[in-house]
């Protein structure tokens, strides 16, 4: 009940405590997981000393609450949400969300301009559920991939056509920036990161992964998806409890750092989109284990086009079958052996796959404020 009270106190300061001016970009975040694929092309936009920023999210533990940069505001909606967006008269809303319109989260109907901003680089049609972009206005692209894809649905389904814009990954430069000084080559560190997709690693080899990277000498850091935690709390406590005696099996449960990325000499994997991050900001190889493919669009293959994370896994790593698990410690070692040859495709891949590498945030933020003044 203190939760709605607060909520209403919240929108209550932000429909009618700030002026419609105050309000003509708000950005909107379903958790404090999503703000880093938001913070930089906010940032940006704050430079402008004239402007004022709104940032609604459905996390009463967010951290800007605390800490938010001057002239963004923070307002706390989730109960309520679907009415604080239906009625909503900024200019611009930016969300992380998909399947806007299809669920509990309508469009405006005072008119605002509602953009896209993607939490992975993966492909628009597998990974995401059929329709999942249809009722956006615009659509930040992060590469070719999506600009293709996005306008081939539109013609297949005859579906509005969106402005879709080129503004690449904020996550992947700050990934790039966030290099160390001096990089420590061999870590003798692997990263497992799945995906929270049914089959994923923890449900499907943990066991035999981690037992065969402890046995070729590499500590191994678990990673799982937040989401799967949310989902599964209850098969997250047995795995702790397996390995509690080893030293050298450590768990990351907390708000993802840079620096762990670039603490591990690979990334252990299966459809996790955060493997194009990783390979892309660190030039470090994948090792995927060949689980069930993650689709939650059955309809994908209508499109007639190959998703990125599916053409790309043999370019910046390698796929085992699960069959094969029990070996995996050998194989990340026989992936490590060639460094520069991984990394010289990886840098070849991210050329063709992301748009303005290394200014993205400067490329939306401008686009944003051009959508909050009308052009």
């Amino acid at each position: 009940m203190r939760s709605f009270f607060r909520e209403c106190a919240d929108l209550w300061r932000f429909f009618v405590g700030l002026g419609k001016d105050q309000r003509r970009i708000v950005f909107y975040s379903e958790n404090k997981n999503y703000f880093p694929y938001l913070d930089g092309i906010l940032r940006e936009i704050l430079k402008n000393p004239s402007r004022t920023v709104c940032y609604l999210t459905s996390d009463p533990a967010d951290p800007l609450f605390s800490k938010a940069p001057d002239r963004l505001k923070v307002f706390f909606s989730k109960r309520l949400l679907p009415f604080a967006v239906l009625f909503l008269d900024a200019k611009v809303l930016v969300m992380t969300m998909p399947d806007l319109h299809q669920y509990e989260i309508r469009r405006s109907v005072q008119g605002a301009c509602h953009v896209y901003v993607f939490h992975a680089m993966v492909s628009t049609h597998m990974m995401y559920r059929w329709g999942s972009f249809d009722h956006y206005d615009v659509v930040f692209c992060v590469g070719p991939h999506h600009l293709a894809e996005l306008r081939r649905s539109e013609e297949l389904y005859r579906t509005p056509k969106k402005r879709l814009l080129e503004v690449g990954y904020s996550p992947l430069d700050r990934l790039i920036g966030a290099r160390p000084p001096s990089l420590v080559q061999e870590s003798r560190r692997v990263l497992i990161a799945p995906s929270w997709g049914d089959q994923n690693i923890l449900e499907s080899c943990a066991a035999e992964v981690v037992r065969s990277l402890r046995e070729a000498g590499f500590t191994v850091l678990i990673r799982p998806h937040p989401e799967w935690v949310k989902r599964r709390p209850e098969k997250l406590a047995p795995l702790r409890q397996a390995w509690s005696g080893d030293s050298g099996v450590e768990w990351d449960l907390g708000p993802l750092r840079d620096q762990t990325l670039w603490g591990a000499e690979a990334l252990v994997t299966d459809w996790s989109g955060f493997a194009l991050e990783y390979a892309f900001g660190t030039e470090r190889p994948v090792l995927f284990m060949d689980v069930p493919r993650k689709v939650k669009n059955p309809r994908y293959e209508e499109l007639g086009m190959t998703p990125l994370e599916v053409r790309l896994r043999d370019r910046i790593g390698k796929v085992i079958p699960l069959d094969r698990s029990a070996q995996i410690g050998g194989e990340v070692q026989t992936l490590l052996k060639d460094p520069e040859g991984y990394r010289a495709r990886i840098i070849e891949e991210r050329s063709k796959s992301v748009f303005h590498l290394g200014r993205s945030a400067q490329v939306a933020a401008q686009f944003l404020l051009e959508l909050s003044e009308g052009i």
